[in-house]
């Protein structure tokens, strides 16, 4: 008990006492002994809480420390891996190396040995090339000893490399040679092709000249044919003006003789009337010139 509650109970023995308000007293003095108890038990709560928060921020401190310490851990474990993977793979690489090394020693020792095979074949042929030829070397021994013109058998091979080379000289130029006839005989046919072409040209060119040249003939022909019928239809239309004209003539003359005549009666009948006189010599200029009319329309018929 505290000490207000010590002094509410020794307060309480010298009032006198009122058993309802006891029991509210006595209620209230449990509630508050209660309060008491559950703040005594909340401090004490609240600094187990802190101890522990203090705790667990220690044990968090420790445990980032060790994170960070696990974490630098793990990146140099990294390092070491990428360290040992790059190791490895040097390893892998330098192990293809010598393997394809080893695969290209084993090709040139593959090519070395098919070229010695090679060798050793020529030499094989060149022993056989000299077996086949050892007489021939034995004669050209043979030749040197018994004449005096050669002194070796390399003097012997001069003379005869130098003999087919004239040799093979000859025989370019009549290849040569004859490669260039060929030319001008090719040209030749080439031109004697081309000039009969062109000769067959001409004569086809001739013979349209020609068919052309008749064609022209049997039309002046024509004409010419032509040109006589007009030449005897005017020659008749010419006699026929002639006969026209001394027709017109005699019947002019005709007219002029009538004319004197009426003329002679009118001066006789009218010799004091003008008017009928001049009527007369309208009517003969009138006649007149119908007659020249007709005379010169006969003349331009005659010479179209």
């Amino acid at each position: 008990m505290t000490y207000e509650a010590r002094n509410l109970l020794n307060s309480s023995e010298d009032f006198n006492i009122d058993y309802s308000d006891v029991k509210l007293n006595l209620k209230l003095l449990n509630k508050y002994f209660e309060v008491n108890t559950l703040d005594e038990i909340l401090v004490r709560r609240r600094n187990e809480f802190k101890i522990r928060a203090e705790h667990l921020q220690k044990r968090k401190e420790a445990l980032h420390e060790r994170e960070i310490m696990f974490k630098e851990r793990i990146i140099s474990y990294e390092m070491y891996i990428r360290e040992l993977a790059m190791k490895h793979d040097r390893s892998l690489r330098r192990i293809d190396d010598e393997k394809s090394f080893i695969k290209n020693k084993k090709i040139e020792i593959e090519s070395l040995n098919q070229e010695i095979q090679q060798i050793q074949d020529e030499n094989k042929k060149l022993e056989n090339l000299i077996r086949q030829y050892q007489p021939h070397l034995n004669l050209l021994t043979q030749i040197v000893d018994r004449t005096d013109r050669f002194q070796s058998i390399d003097e012997i091979i001069e003379k005869f490399n130098m003999l087919h080379a004239s040799y093979q000289d000859i025989l370019m130029t009549i290849k040569t040679s004859n490669q260039e006839l060929n030319d001008v005989q090719r040209q030749l046919l080439l031109t004697t092709e081309k000039k009969n072409i062109r000769i067959s040209s001409m004569n086809n060119h001739i013979r349209e000249l020609q068919q052309d040249l008749t064609e022209i003939q049997q039309r002046t022909d024509k004409i010419q044919t032509e040109i006589h019928n007009y030449q005897q239809i005017s020659i008749e239309r010419f006699t026929e003006i002639g006969i026209i004209n001394i027709a017109i003539e005699s019947m002019f003359d005709l007219v002029k003789r009538y004319s004197h005549r009426c003329r002679k009666k009118y001066l006789n009948i009218d010799k004091y009337s003008p008017m009928n006189n001049g009527n007369n010599n309208n009517n003969n200029q009138n006649l007149f010139m119908k007659f020249k009319q007709v005379g010169e329309h006969l003349k331009c018929f005659y010479f179209k």
